[in-house]
């Protein structure tokens, strides 16, 4: 019976990285999973604030410029699918005064607006 006091009770060291490995096993299964519902989720917070800015901002617009069905520009393309004059005149009358923009840049190229708004 002497000899059973002195028994330890331990982990090898094939135990403890078979434990690692399921682990790690594990984890690669699941994390990108995760990671790719918080960036869904990021992205629908994202759109849903973006959308209310545009709809207040629409709102806005019309308490001051009345509906948008009577405004006084036309935003139309060319033969070559550029958009005239007049939508930026559109995009600086309706929109830009209601928003909170901290750059603002058309493209002449092409026609394009970019952007930065503060979320």
């Amino acid at each position: 019976m002497k000899y059973i006091k002195n028994l330890k009770f331990a982990f090898t060291l094939a135990e403890v990285l078979i434990t690692i490995a399921i682990i790690g096993v594990v984890a690669a299964l699941t994390i990108p999973g995760i990671l790719q519902q918080y960036t869904e989720k990021m992205t629908e917070a994202r759109l849903a604030k973006f959308y209310s800015m545009m709809n207040q901002a629409i709102q806005m617009s019309e308490q001051d410029n009345g509906p948008k069905e009577y405004s006084e520009f036309s935003c139309t393309q060319d033969d070559d699918g550029n958009y005239e004059d007049d939508c930026s005149q559109i995009w600086e009358k309706y929109f830009f005064l209601y928003l909170k923009v901290s750059k603002y840049e058309k493209f002449e190229s092409m026609n394009l607006y970019n952007i930065a708004m503060y979320f």
